[in-house]
């Protein structure tokens, strides 16, 4: 499982991306700058826009968690 991270070439979007890496959950970053996104070697989608993001996601129909399941005490996990 992948997780998409919006936003991915900003502040917070990165530290959320470095965390994700250091437990070894593949991402794939969204956001707007290509040159940021490409220079991290991981795979990425550039979306110049909400529009743009949201046709990308329905497009490739990634799977969702809830920010809320976070909340709940859930975390994100990975089986491969």
């Amino acid at each position: 499982m992948e997780i998409w991270v919006l936003g991915a070439s900003g502040r917070t979007g990165r530290a959320i991306t470095a965390e994700l890496e250091r437990r070894d959950v593949p991402v794939v970053l969204v956001g707007r700058n290509q040159e940021r996104l490409a220079a991290t070697g991981a795979k990425y989608v550039v979306a110049d826009g909400v529009d743009a993001m949201a046709a990308e996601i329905r497009r490739q129909r990634p799977a969702v968690a809830p920010a809320r399941a976070r909340s709940a005490g859930c975390s994100a996990t990975s089986s491969a």
